[in-house]
């Protein structure tokens, strides 16, 4: 935000007993100000809504409009990303050109059909739900992650949910990690941190690519505490031909108190539907149950 500065032109010596005399009072005044406070003072201020710059999204009043924006252009591509119900006929056949219909397409169960197009739809699917949710998003009055930055001492805070895997047994571990409060860096051991730069933090696997990046911070959950929201991405390295589908998911992260594990809310909605998770779990091993 950029703050006006106000200047006035005076001399040194008048500049200087107006100081003196103006003294006791400014001192008055920040006793009172500091007694009405509930503790900290900064605390006690809102923490204002922020995006990321990726969202390409000009203000909060120009959520609709970002909606509604193509894709791609129209002039050199008139056609949008094809999505089918279940049974992939081609007489079904609806095509989305922006988040709008892609939206409103993937509420009423519409999907992709070629590994190239699934791989599309999750990308702008998580994109464009990530702008959608500052539409209910409010400035937070209290936060214990305002500070929480993706360094690489991030993964020891950071739930496992985060990173996005096409196998719904493996989903249901990271839930229960999720619900256990185990970070990733003990959920999962076998990665090298490449890239960590406050907003985005990426790990290499022998599989996978892996990155999580901050793309908003506010209250999306109308409880008065901040929350994050990030994007995860699991891009698959095996060498082709492979049928392994690259992953991306959207999740809202929160924590009550400093210094703990985040945690991914309504982390059941990132299940597989119609699948059942069957804990107690031997693998990985912070998920085995201590005697």
């Amino acid at each position: 935000m950029d703050f006006a500065l106000l200047a006035g032109q005076c001399r040194y010596s008048r500049a200087m007993s107006k100081a003196k005399r103006r003294a006791p009072i400014a001192a008055l005044l920040l006793l009172l100000v500091a007694a009405a406070l509930p503790g900290d003072g900064a605390a006690a201020e809102p923490y204002p809504i922020w995006w990321s710059p990726k969202l390409e999204l000009d203000s909060l009043d120009a959520i609709d409009a970002r909606l509604a924006r193509p894709f791609w252009d129209p002039s050199k591509d008139p056609t949008g990303l094809p999505l089918y119900p279940e049974g992939y006929r081609q007489e079904d056949r609806q095509e989305a050109r922006n988040c709008v219909e892609l939206l409103a397409l993937r509420e009423r169960g519409y999907f992709a059909a070629s590994t190239n197009d699934i791989n599309l739809m999750w990308h702008f699917d998580v994109w464009c739900r990530a702008v959608a949710a500052l539409k209910n998003a409010e400035p937070a009055t209290q936060s214990y992650l305002h500070d929480f930055t993706l360094d690489r001492n991030s993964v020891n805070y950071l739930p496992a949910m985060v990173i996005p895997r096409p196998s719904c047994d493996w989903l249901c571990r990271q839930q229960e990690a999720n619900v256990r409060r185990i970070p990733l860096a003990k959920f999962d051991t076998e990665f090298e941190i490449t890239t960590a730069d406050g907003l985005r933090i990426v790990m290499g696997s022998s599989f996978y690519r892996d990155s999580v990046e901050i793309v908003g911070r506010a209250d999306f959950t109308q409880d008065g505490l901040e929350d994050l929201m990030v994007i995860g991405e699991a891009i698959n390295v095996e060498p082709a031909p492979t049928t392994l589908l690259d992953s991306t998911g959207l999740y809202i992260l929160t924590r009550g108190e400093a210094g703990q594990v985040l945690t991914v809310l309504n982390s059941h909605q990132h299940l597989c539907p119609d699948y059942e998770c069957t804990p107690p779990y031997d693998e990985p091993p912070a998920l085995r149950q201590a005697d």
